[in-house]
């Protein structure tokens, strides 16, 4: 598989010369199979190079979050004392996501003892989607982020499979964060990410298509943050 994927024979090279190299290759034919674009999946081939050697894989063997965890930040220390490295904002969660993916399909990953949420792997899947394939600042991914995850733990208590939540549960959503006291643009915001997440959902197959299009946000005026006039103490100081 990797013939097909990588063209340069230095690359080629590379991960012929790295541990567990069937492994690797019947993992990344297994999301080739479930539409795994060609981008994302020549990236995660890179990565799980940087898995295997920091974990000191020789054979599969299982591995805990933390472990995980500690190799990610030696990742992200060599990509920060790497001037040629432009992206190394990304690298530990790039790490993660791989190493976590890769594990779990082959079950060698240890189950953490903090209580998983439900949708985890789909908002996995989107983040790594909106940094490999959009290019998105980390900023950008973590409020994205962030922001669909608060609605994916509401809903979860709601529906089991997100293929049943609908978009009234998103209005629904939106309009209690309103009443609790996000402001105008902030539930904007939300609804933007949400139309993203689930325009991403459509392509997987996770929800019918056309549902992003149904995400109203609310309206944003130009001048809607200005005051509507002078305050009691100004008008007292002018007086």
């Amino acid at each position: 598989m990797l013939e097909t994927l990588l063209e340069h024979p230095f690359f080629l090279n590379l991960h012929r010369d790295a541990p567990l190299l069937n492994e690797r290759e019947v993992f990344l034919r297994h999301l080739q199979q479930q539409g795994t674009s060609r981008v994302a999946l020549w990236n995660l081939s890179g990565e799980l190079i940087h898995v295997v050697r920091l974990l000191q894989m020789e054979k599969l063997r299982d591995v805990s979050q933390e472990e995980i965890h500690g190799a990610a930040q030696r990742r992200a220390r060599q990509q920060r004392s790497n001037p040629n490295a432009h992206s190394y904002g990304n690298s530990a969660s790039s790490f993660i996501y791989a190493a976590k993916k890769w594990l779990c399909f082959h079950g060698r990953l240890k189950p953490s003892s903090a209580p998983r949420t439900r949708f985890a792997d789909q908002l996995g899947d989107f983040a790594l989607y909106m940094t490999e394939e959009q290019g998105l600042s980390p900023q950008s991914v973590r409020s994205h982020c962030w922001k669909t995850s608060k609605f994916l733990s509401w809903v979860g208590e709601r529906h089991r499979l997100l293929g049943r939540v609908s978009v009234e549960d998103v209005d629904e959503f939106l309009a209690m964060k309103g009443a609790a006291g996000w402001n105008r643009k902030s539930v904007a915001v939300a609804a933007q990410a949400l139309r993203a997440f689930f325009r991403y959902a459509e392509t997987r197959g996770w929800c019918a298509a056309g549902f992003a299009k149904g995400i109203q946000a609310p309206r944003i005026y130009q001048y809607e943050n200005l005051p509507e006039g002078p305050t009691e103490k100004e008008v007292r100081q002018l007086v």
